[in-house]
């Protein structure tokens, strides 16, 4: 079997770069697997990952002719003409092949040499992030070729054309592999219906970690973003953000720890987020002494798991660096910009320790890290919790293998 892994936006956001590591760790260690995979920024992927990384030539098609005023007109369109395609051939979705732009054309084709397509975890069917995150999957389902998700969130589902999309793809999928259950009940609140729906786990737990753990130090790791493009549905701007970040260091410091601020995105190769210019203006906001550190290395998400790994605790906004930090040994409060902490905290039976922005803009948080780092059992109950999602992220995987070789007729 011979499959594409499509859907990396970019190794440049650490947590894409541990999904991704996970899965492939787990694929090559299977007999008679090969693959190939792509990713929107392929030198970072390749550089991070230490893998060869194909170009995603639908991502690179867009972002090349988006110059004259009527390329940008047909971008503004093109959604629309492809509701209309899907719409009509519902029920027959090899037929749109014909009718779909050169490019997704072009890009069908080169999936004949492949036998199937696994489309990477992670958040990346959001509404609010555009119908343009289905172009991937819907370029293999117009080839004919099973598509499997793996390690999903899906939603919120908001807008016409968006549920639209989200009907089609998910229903015409081989293998809906979703990686908490908060988003399978999401989907059914707005009537999408999953085809094969599997509840799953993060492939981000199946990156190996050392078998002896760094001694702990007295460091509590915070990690931010930029929640601008959420800020409206959260009820929080970005300013109140970073200054309840500040005032949670600065109440950490006062009890005599060390807050060093670590970042899952940085700017390299051109990716648009990087968390560390967000750490530096909540360190400009802090009064303790001594300030926060930032860390401004270029870490790979594995270097960024050994320096979580011997950190007392992380407060993660990112919701890898609350994975990679537990995985790696380290209990993780999250703090939720969207339903997928909740869900995957809540399936781990973590909820206690997962907080909306609300909680972040009431000072509630502050307290609730105060009140974990009191705890005896703390470092416990997360190890159990781990074990449980690398156990299930296996299992989630290998069914996943079984059901597409059955599917092609290999034994």
């Amino acid at each position: 079997m011979k499959y594409l892994i499509t859907g990396n936006h970019a190794c440049a956001n650490r947590g894409d770069a541990a999904i991704l590591r996970g899965l492939l760790h787990f694929l090559d260690n299977q007999p008679d697997i090969t693959y190939e995979f792509s990713s929107r920024h392929p030198d970072s992927a390749s550089f991070f990952l230490q893998k060869k990384a194909q170009t995603d030539t639908l991502y690179q098609h867009r972002k090349t002719h988006r110059i004259t005023i009527w390329q940008k007109i047909y971008w503004r369109l093109q959604p629309y003409y492809l509701v209309l395609l899907i719409t009509l051939f519902d029920n027959k979705p090899r037929e749109i092949k014909r009718w779909l732009p050169g490019y997704m054309r072009r890009q069908v084709e080169q999936l004949a040499a492949y036998d199937a397509v696994i489309q990477v975890g992670g958040s990346f069917f959001v509404d609010i992030y555009g119908t343009i995150q289905f172009e991937d999957a819907l370029c293999a389902i117009a080839a004919g070729k099973p598509l499997y998700l793996a390690g999903h969130s899906i939603g919120p589902f908001n807008g016409r054309a968006y549920r639209i999309f989200s009907q089609f793809i998910f229903k015409h999928t081989s293998w809906c592999g979703l990686r908490e259950q908060l988003s399978a009940s999401r989907a059914a609140q707005a009537a999408i219906s999953l085809n094969n729906p599997v509840i799953g786990a993060d492939t981000a737990w199946l990156v190996p970690t050392p078998t002896i753990p760094p001694d702990k130090t007295n460091t509590i790791a915070i990690t931010v973003r930029d929640i601008t493009p959420f800020c409206q549905r959260l009820g929080i701007s970005q300013q109140e953000y970073e200054t309840a970040l500040a005032m949670l260091a600065d109440s950490l410091i006062s009890q005599n720890y060390q807050v060093t601020f670590y970042s899952t995105c940085t700017g390299i190769d051109g990716y648009a987020n990087d968390d560390r210019m967000v750490a530096w203006r909540i360190r400009n906001l802090c009064q303790q002494l001594p300030l926060p550190d930032v860390e401004m290395r270029e870490l790979n998400d594995v270097e960024l798991g050994m320096q979580l790994a011997s950190c007392r605790l992380t407060v993660a906004t990112r919701l890898h660096s609350a994975i990679i930090s537990m995985n790696f040994g380290t209990a993780a409060i999250a703090i939720n910009y969207e339903h997928k902490s909740a869900g995957i905290y809540t399936d781990m039976g973590l909820a206690s320790y997962a907080f909306d922005m609300a909680a972040v803009k009431n000072g509630q948080v502050v307290q609730a890290v105060s009140q974990a780092l009191a705890g005896e059992q703390l470092d416990a109950t997360f190890a159990h919790a781990v074990q449980q999602q690398r156990n299930t992220a296996q299992r989630f995987m290998a069914d996943m293998l079984k059901h597409s070789l059955e599917l092609s007729g290999c034994k």
